[in-house]
């Protein structure tokens, strides 16, 4: 059972993901915006097995909370997974030179969402 922080503005979002993960055995976090979801992982106490990000938050947004992570070597083999609207390829080329693990576009189906997830998780 993996420990997974989802950081989406979008309620649908969080309980759609809250529900996969949940039937799959995982449990999971949720922060509203980008601030809240860098304090919850950069806590002492953070043991989060993934991060799965919106890019487009209040706040902090998405790729801005990436670098972060990114920056912490205490972070640097935990997957990131970025959820997002944005599916540009500019914007997808963004998400993975600022180091995401896995990029995801909304809409998407809650079957290869957790497929690719599972992937990540040790």
């Amino acid at each position: 059972m993996a420990k997974i922080l989802l950081a989406d503005d979008e309620q649908h979002i969080e309980m759609l993901v809250r529900f996969k993960l949940s039937k799959e055995g995982h449990s999971m976090d949720y922060a509203k915006d980008g601030e809240e979801a860098l304090a919850m992982i950069e806590a002492e106490t953070s043991d989060y097995d993934a991060v799965i990000l919106d890019i487009m938050m209040p706040v902090f947004d998405g790729i801005y909370v990436l670098k972060k992570i990114r920056e912490n070597l205490r972070f640097k083999d935990l997957p990131v997974i970025l959820l997002t609207a944005k599916s540009q390829e500019k914007d997808v080329i963004i998400g993975y030179n600022a180091g995401a693990t896995e990029y995801i576009t909304k809409p998407f189906s809650p079957s290869e969402f957790y497929a690719r997830i599972k992937r990540h998780l040790k």
